[in-house]
């Protein structure tokens, strides 16, 4: 029963998300942005710094609507479900895109959706390794990069790099490695239309230079304030 009991099991983990998560909504419905990153909720008085202990709050902000709508813990299993949907998803997006055919995708991204990374990610209640979606999105958009050559999908895989980092900082630098493997690759193989891959995926790594460091300087000046 999805309405009463925790998808998984029910480790310290799924106490520590939903606890953020809560934490998150009372933030953003209070206009409290600034506890977001600092607050002395959690080692009263001085507080705790929980940008730094538990990264962005970019999956908590995204579970409101859900925790509006539903009661815990079926918000938070339906919060788990759509995660995992999107994984799916977006691998069917990578596979149809390189591959051209929809059943063959399909099959792939219902593997990718109920892999056994992800079931032991769903079962120790982390929804920011859950969400795997990133990376397929991220690739299909650099593929398209080398195939289309737009610098709309430069400016739309800088955003997808950002939101990966942002839910969770080991995919957003496995995310920089394959891109830097990428070019490289492209260096060695390709002849034709270097200069114009490389300053397109430039355009995108200066992007995403750009918004972490006002993203990273925004935290950052919250601690040193407190």
């Amino acid at each position: 029963d999805i309405s009463s009991l925790v998808l998984g099991y029910n480790s310290v983990d799924v106490s520590g998300t939903s606890w953020y998560q809560w934490f998150a909504k009372r933030c953003v419905l209070n206009l409290d942005f600034t506890s977001l990153y600092h607050t002395d909720f959690v080692g009263y008085p001085s507080g705790k710094n929980l940008f730094f202990d538990l990264g962005y709050p970019l999956l908590p902000i995204l579970s409101i609507p859900f925790q509006i709508a539903f009661n815990f813990p079926l918000y938070y299993n339906l919060f788990m479900f759509i995660l995992a949907a999107m994984n799916g998803f977006a691998c069917f997006m990578l596979l149809k895109y390189m591959y051209k055919d929809a059943i063959s995708s399909f099959i792939g991204g219902l593997f990718f959706s109920v892999n056994s990374y992800v079931f032991y990610q769903v079962n120790l209640g982390r929804p920011e390794q859950t969400a795997i979606f990133w990376n397929p999105f991220f690739i299909l958009f650099l593929l398209k990069i080398k195939d289309e050559k737009k610098k709309t999908y430069s400016i739309i895989g800088a955003i997808l790099l950002v939101l990966a980092s942002l839910s969770y900082w080991y995919y957003g630098t496995f995310l920089l490695i394959f891109t830097f493997l990428f070019l490289l690759y492209f260096f060695l193989v390709e002849k034709n239309g270097r200069l114009y891959l490389f300053k397109n995926i430039g355009l995108l790594l200066s992007l995403y230079c750009a918004c972490m460091l006002i993203l990273f300087f925004y935290p950052v000046l919250i601690q040193g304030v407190h």
